[in-house]
């Protein structure tokens, strides 16, 4: 277990740095090209996207790392009904909210984003980003179960991403509205979502199973749903509050600048994301196992990270900032924020951050 943990840490860690890279990249041509108004207005519509996808999520993809992997050893049946359910409350979710985007997308743009200019043509754009980005979510959620983290690189980033920076190259070689790079978004998102789905459906659980009338998800199952949701729009909020309120107090330039901005953190955030994205599903299964021997391995394993935690109390680092996801036994995560007086205290402690 500690030998793939490490080897899918390390395909995590490779798809991070690829993306990142190759996105600089991208966003810099589109930024000389288009100019820093409508790619505030690209900003705009992608903090709109993210919040209308987290926000439709209800946890999905946190209740499937944490459950799917246990009951794939003890009920295959049960993980069958889980996984199908699941995209029975995406698919309602998904069809809710592309009628209520046609049906309300000018009045949003009329009395929410008044500072944009047509924002409409966004706001229709999102009721297909959106769908795809749940769907997405859900199916990288059991690749993660099963600890398939090369699966994801390869087909969701090291295939993908060249497909969409070429057609962007292309694209806008003769063209200067970013709306096309949304539907270059779209397309190249849709593309990764069907591979993704169709190997797993081939080599894994099946995800189009007759539905078993007497299944009910049991209380614990909700319960945790419930709060990984809760938390999962709070670090929404804590992460792109500020865009959001950009996007519809300022004109779309200095959402703009802001994005620019922005870039150089969201790398060292995507490195973060991607091991919790490894260690997550790996330390469940280890727990519900109750698997002492390993989780005391994996433990002496991450030696670095526990003296960097402690390390780091000690400094005050931590001191008024949110841990907004703890699970009793299981995990913590948060002390990370934009406030001033961590960025300060960050700038103190140095390069050991």
């Amino acid at each position: 277990m500690i030998g793939l943990i490490i080897r899918q840490a390390n395909w995590g860690i490779l798809g991070s740095i690829f993306g990142a890279i190759v996105g600089f990249f991208i966003k810099i041509y589109l930024i000389d090209i288009v100019g820093l108004t409508q790619w505030g207005k690209y900003a705009s519509f992608s903090a709109f996207s993210t919040l209308m996808s987290t926000i439709l999520s209800l946890g999905i993809p946190w209740l499937i790392v944490k459950y799917i992997p246990h009951f794939i050893e003890i009920d295959k049946d049960k993980a069958n009904q889980i996984i199908r359910k699941c995209f029975v409350y995406s698919l309602v979710l998904s069809i809710s909210f592309i009628c209520l985007i046609f049906s309300f997308s000018s009045i949003i743009d009329q009395y929410v984003y008044v500072k944009i200019n047509n924002f409409s043509d966004f706001l229709l754009l999102s009721a297909f980003q959106v769908p795809i980005a749940i769907f997405t979510g859900l199916i990288i959620a059991l690749y993660r179960s099963i600890f398939k983290i090369k699966e994801i690189v390869l087909y969701g980033t090291l295939v993908i991403v060249p497909i969409r920076a070429i057609l962007t190259f292309f694209v806008f070689t003769y063209f200067n509205n970013v709306l096309y790079f949304i539907y270059i978004e779209i397309f190249t998102s849709l593309l990764s979502l069907v591979i993704l789905l169709l190997l797993y459906n081939k080599n894994n659980l099946s995800l189009f199973i007759k539905r078993d009338p007497n299944f009910v998800f049991d209380t614990s199952i909700k319960r945790y749903s419930l709060n990984m949701y809760a938390n999962s729009v709070i670090t929404f909020f804590s992460a792109q509050f500020f865009t959001l309120i950009l996007s519809i107090l300022l004109p779309p330039i200095y959402t703009g600048v802001y994005s620019v901005l922005l870039t150089i953190s969201g790398v060292v955030l995507l490195l973060i994301n991607n091991l919790n994205t490894v260690f997550t599903p790996a330390i469940s299964k280890l727990f519900k196992a109750n698997n002492i021997d390993e989780l005391s391995e994996l433990y002496k394993k991450t030696t670095y990270h526990r003296a960097n935690f402690i390390y780091l109390t000690k400094k005050g680092y931590f001191d008024g900032t949110m841990f907004h996801r703890v699970v009793p036994g299981f995990i913590i995560q948060g002390g990370n924020s934009d406030r001033y007086e961590t960025a300060k205290k960050r700038g103190e402690i140095g390069k050991y951050l």
